[in-house]
């Protein structure tokens, strides 16, 4: 019915020429709608591989941040230590020229029995 209107209104080139009109309109919708599918499906990959690596540059610098947050502690308590020994040897210097100072013939440059006996053996 409606066809035969169009015949009659267009004729049949003319009901040609609007059909492929509408054809090429819908096949132009339809490749429009697809490619928006696809650039939205490759958006969201997109915006996943983003969050991925964001996720594992995160995780490596907490690793980083961790090793290196070792590392200082370890420094320092290397450090403590080494500062304790070096207190102890001074004193343990110290010690020893008090008792060399104390020693009879102080003044004098060779080694007494004295002497000898604070040396290390």
């Amino acid at each position: 019915m409606i066809y035969a209107w169009l015949v009659g209104r267009l004729g049949r080139l003319g009901v040609f020429a609007v059909t492929l009109l509408l054809a090429a309109f819908f096949a132009w919708l339809t490749v429009s709608t697809v490619d928006g599918w696809m650039v939205a499906a490759e958006q969201r990959g997109s915006d996943r591989q983003d969050a991925k690596w964001k996720a594992e540059i995160a995780e490596s610098n907490r690793q980083v941040a961790e090793a290196q947050n070792k590392m200082a502690a370890a420094a320092e308590a290397s450090e403590a230590i080494a500062v304790a020994e070096i207190d102890r040897l001074q004193d343990e210097l110290d010690d020893l020229e008090t008792h060399n100072a104390a020693l009879p013939g102080g003044d004098n440059c060779g080694l007494g029995r004295g002497r000898v006996r604070l040396l290390p053996r």
